[in-house]
């Protein structure tokens, strides 16, 4: 299994905790078997929505990287379900980069054209900048952690009006 910590700010690299391989790329995604997997279709139609929505264009590599990494956090085992729908950016060549944001919580993915995961998490945990190797490095638990407290605080924040 392979683990990849680029740089990181804030807090000893021993203390992550990290979530069994992902395999985030493949050829296609027929061919993919990752956590998650029953959330394909709906991962497919979030992300089909979120580029029709916004008017961009991704490679569809770049397309299957998205469902992949959308699939593995909704298939997560949190208190929460964890399907709130990111804000989504066009990168530069046909990536995309999606985001969540609430209060002091902030997670971005970027999806180069290249296939390289960019993940940079703000969070009361601390902040990383990490970068996930598609079809080899896992994704780091504080992910899920940041990603249920946005979710959290968004349902928070509707259930109010």
């Amino acid at each position: 299994m392979a683990q990849t910590l680029s740089a990181q700010r804030g807090v000893d690299p021993s203390s992550i905790s990290w979530r069994p391989s992902l395999s985030l790329a493949a050829p296609g995604l027929d061919d993919c078997s990752w956590p998650g997997l029953e959330w394909r279709p709906a991962s497919e139609r979030a992300v089909a929505a979120l580029l029709t929505r916004n008017q961009l264009r991704a490679e569809s590599h770049v397309r299957d990287i998205a469902v992949a990494f959308l699939a593995s956090l909704w298939s997560a085992d949190m208190p929460l379900p964890n399907r709130l729908l990111p804000q989504a950016f066009q990168l530069p060549g046909g990536g995309m980069q999606l985001e969540w944001h609430a209060g002091s919580d902030h997670v971005e993915v970027s999806i180069e054209a290249s296939g390289v995961v960019g993940l940079y998490i703000d969070s009361t945990s601390g902040s990383f900048d990490l970068e996930v190797v598609p079809n080899g490095s896992p994704i780091p638990r504080v992910l899920f952690e940041t990603i249920q407290r946005i979710t959290t605080a968004a349902r928070d924040a509707h259930a109010a009006r």
